[in-house]
């Protein structure tokens, strides 16, 4: 989650859909490194947080279709336990963190407790308060250009991870994430975000 006051927007920032990328166009910064436990939160958690904007802010995120984001995840490959080797995607460690947890989430985060979470989902879990605007990363550009539109700037959209990848020995490899499932990877993930796909008309 980021809250840009000079804006008048929060953004509910779900793992492996551009967040970065918005937090570093919104307010110039990560934000880790301005409240890392806030990063990844419920909407129901932001609301809380900050009620006293929460009805005049415009608030926004975005989401992606669940096969394209589970591969990027393997970008950090250490905390998500995505792995894709010889160019195919392992998510054997990925669903173990599932399991232990119950559902998908940021255990960094202050949203570490979730009454009767919706399994087979992350999306409806995050989304669990109603936002003005949900943007596709598939169309990210036109859903950056409404964004623009709503908290009236002209913006650009950093393009860029704002990490350095050697640093923190993080992963990206350059293919199509259709390229990296097998018949089973990708029916496993169909099942992790059955929810998600069903609410959303995601299709591999």
């Amino acid at each position: 989650m980021m809250i840009d006051h000079k804006n008048k927007c929060i953004f509910i920032h779900i793992p492996g859909c551009a967040g970065s990328s918005i937090e570093l166009s919104l307010v110039k910064k990560d934000w880790w490194l301005i409240d890392k436990k806030t990063k990844h939160i419920f909407a129901s958690d932001a609301k809380k947080a900050y009620s006293k904007y929460w009805d005049d802010y415009f608030k926004f995120t975005i989401i992606r279709n669940p096969w394209d984001r589970t591969k990027s995840l393997a970008r950090f490959p250490n905390f998500y336990k995505v792995k894709i080797e010889d160019g195919k995607i392992d998510l054997s460690g990925f669903k173990k963190r599932i399991n232990r947890y119950g559902f998908e989430f940021d255990h960094r985060s202050i949203s570490t407790s979730k009454d009767n979470p919706i399994k087979n989902s992350i999306y409806l879990n995050i989304l669990d308060e109603p936002l003005d605007f949900i943007g596709r990363f598939e169309d990210l550009k036109g859903s950056w250009e409404t964004i623009c539109q709503k908290i009236g700037k002209n913006i650009p959209l950093e393009r860029k991870n704002p990490f350095d990848h050697k640093k923190y020995n993080h992963k990206a490899p350059k293919i199509n994430y259709k390229d990296c499932y097998n018949k089973e990877s990708q029916q496993e993930v169909a099942k992790l975000y059955k929810e998600d796909i069903k609410r959303f008309n995601y299709n591999f």
